[in-house]
C-alpha cells in the first residue's frame, strides 16, 4: 500500500469511526461536534484522492466553522454534554489519538516530498488535523471539568472560526 492509499484509509476510517460514534450520543451538541469531525475526515479524503490523480489541491471547509457555535452555545446556557457511562469521553480520547497518527503522517509526509505543492497539501492537512486534536482535548478537559473549561478563552474561541 502506497503512502497515499495508507492515507486515504486513515481519513476514511477517521469518518466512519466520528459517524458511528455521533449516532450513538445522546447529547445533540456532541453530536454535532462529531458529525462536523466525520465530514472534514470526509474532505480529507476527497483532497487525497485528488492527489492520487494528480490534481493537487486543497478544499476548504464549510462546517468546521461551526463548532464555534455548538461551544458558544453551551457556554451561554451553562449546560456540559451529556457523558453517559463515558461513553463520551472514550470517543474523544480515541479520536485524540486518531488525530495524532495523521498529525504524524502529514508531518512526515510533508517532509519527505519535494513536490512544492504536494508539500503544501500534506502540511495543510496537518494543521487542520492539529486543530481537529486540539478540540477533542479541549472538549476532553470541557466533559472531566466543564465549570473550569467554560471559563477558558482558548477553549471556546480557539481559532474555529475560520
Amino acid at each position: 500500500m502506497d503512502i497515499l492509499d495508507y492515507a486515504i484509509q486513515m481519513e476514511r476510517d477517521g469518518y466512519e469511526f466520528y459517524l458511528r460514534s455521533a449516532q450513538k450520543q445522546k447529547d445533540e451538541a456532541a453530536r454535532r461536534m462529531l458529525e462536523i469531525l466525520a465530514d472534514d475526515e470526509k474532505r480529507h479524503e476527497e483532497i487525497l484522492k485528488g492527489m492520487q490523480q494528480g490534481k493537487a489541491r486543497m478544499i476548504a471547509s464549510k462546517k468546521f466553522a461551526g463548532i464555534k457555535n455548538v461551544f458558544q452555545k453551551l457556554a451561554a446556557a451553562k449546560q456540559p454534554f451529556i457523558n453517559e457511562n463515558g461513553c463520551l469521553s472514550g470517543v474523544l480520547r480515541q479520536g485524540v489519538e486518531i488525530e495524532a497518527r495523521s498529525v504524524e503522517l502529514y508531518r512526515k509526509n510533508a517532509a519527505q516530498t519535494a513536490d512544492a505543492a504536494e508539500k503544501e497539501i500534506w502540511q495543510k492537512l496537518q494543521a487542520e488535523e492539529e486543530k481537529h486534536q486540539k478540540l477533542l482535548e479541549l472538549t476532553l478537559e470541557y466533559v472531566d471539568n466543564p465549570q473550569t473549561i467554560l471559563e477558558n478563552a482558548e477553549f471556546l474561541f480557539y481559532g474555529y472560526d475560520r
